[in-house]
């Protein structure tokens, strides 16, 4: 699908403020962890569970988005994923001080299935342009710059006195015009409209062919047994993981690098919450800088390179006791890890055949940011016992296990874009 046409152009900037707010959701609790156990008086173990059930969210939302997206197309999906997400920052925003700590845990199922739903449809969407990691670099680049935006202006916000909950009217704000900008902007053409109804019928001609040659063997495939072909599919499944250790890996990082710092370095709370800053502007100068290039040197060279850097500067956050140290080593880190998701994604799609794009990318989508819960809970509920280190030996063996699974990730021909 060619760039150049301006509706595409468009697109890709309604995709790119989506990946926006999903950038400040992820990255700001890690900045507000502190501000929310000392609102409720609670551990590391219990204000884990917003992490949780962002999980069950995601990963509940995974398995409807192919039915979704084949009944009410693109647009209407973008639109119900933007009311869900806002729904959650409502939830944010107001309840806290009006009911316990047990209901907030619901906000995270509307922001994660929210999240899920439109994850899906952008990440096809921006794949199936001509340079598709070049583009996955932009979409993802404007992820890391909501990561960048949601800890500085949260920290801003709670250490100057301003109730930290107020901070979920911005992605609110954003959200309530992306449900507008979305829904239109990703409307179908009339040119488009045309060529779905020639394909429509093609399909429909196609079918009563094999009806009538073999009617008992050749049926038309049903979105049962799509999903079923996807769960079986090996690239599918070895890219799920992946991005689950990646998105674990990253979100633990993102969430848990300021408690890490406060409780061992000894860092002030209302400074070091820029340090996930930090991190994330380390992801976003990765994927805008990194992204392309890595796209001409061939993807699966560039990523296995990037995760071995990784691993190295990681273990100096660990080690570097200081906390200007850790900060610069950890934002080298967001560097390395910055490219990885728009080449994974860039390799994911020229391995699967079209009509599997949006169930696989939903259920890749699903299962990576549903590690980019699972793996922060577990980090904070290990941490209620020893502590808030362990994030750095779980961040290197998630990185370990990612050149395992890449390698063993089918070849396909290098892209020139």
């Amino acid at each position: 699908m060619p760039f150049r046409k301006p509706i595409n152009r468009w697109r890709l900037l309604s995709s790119c403020l989506l990946s926006f707010v999903n950038g400040i959701q992820d990255s700001a609790l890690g900045a507000l962890i502190p501000f929310i156990e000392s609102y409720y008086d609670i551990g590391y173990a219990v204000v884990a569970l917003l992490f949780l059930t962002t999980a069950v969210g995601f990963i509940v939302a995974a398995f409807t988005s192919h039915a979704l997206f084949a009944s009410i197309g693109r647009a209407k999906v973008l639109m119900l994923a933007t009311v869900s997400m806002a729904i959650g920052y409502i939830i944010w925003a107001v309840l806290p001080g009006r009911t316990p700590y047990g209901v907030l845990v619901i906000a995270p199922l509307f922001t994660g299935a929210g999240v899920s739903w439109n994850l899906a449809q952008i990440n096809v969407f921006v794949s199936s342009l001509d340079k598709p990691t070049l583009y996955n670099g932009y979409l993802h680049g404007c992820y890391g710059i909501g990561g960048v935006a949601g800890p500085l202006v949260a920290t801003s916000l709670a250490s100057h006195g301003v109730p930290w909950q107020y901070f979920y009217f911005l992605p609110l704000g954003v959200t309530v015009f992306n449900f507008f900008f979305s829904g239109y902007i990703f409307l179908p053409t009339e040119e488009e409209k045309q060529v779905i109804l020639e394909d429509e019928q093609r399909r429909n001609l196609q079918t009563e062919a094999r009806t009538k040659s073999s009617p008992a063997s050749d049926k038309p495939v049903s979105r049962g047994q799509v999903i079923l072909e996807t769960l079986k599919n090996r690239p599918t499944i070895l890219t799920s993981l992946f991005i689950l250790s990646y998105q674990g890996a990253e979100v633990s990082l993102g969430g848990w690098i300021v408690s890490f710092l406060i409780s061992t370095r000894g860092g002030d709370p209302e400074s070091v919450g820029y340090v996930a800053s930090g991190f994330w502007g380390g992801v976003t100068l990765g994927r805008f800088l990194l992204s392309g290039l890595c796209g001409m040197i061939g993807e699966r060279k560039a990523v296995v390179g990037l995760l071995a850097g990784s691993v190295v500067m990681e273990i100096l956050v660990w080690l570097v006791p200081n906390v200007i140290g850790s900060a610069v080593s950890v934002a080298i880190v967001g560097f390395l890890l910055g490219p990885i998701y728009p080449c994974t994604m860039g390799i994911i799609t020229r391995l699967l055949s079209r009509r599997l794009h949006i169930s696989s990318l939903s259920f890749i989508a699903a299962f990576g940011s549903s590690g980019g819960a699972l793996w922060p809970f577990s980090v904070g509920l290990i941490s209620q016992f020893k502590g808030p280190f362990v994030v750095h030996p779980v961040a290197i063996g998630s990185f370990v296990l990612m050149e395992v699974l890449w390698l063993l990730l089918p070849k396909v021909p290098k892209r020139v874009i």
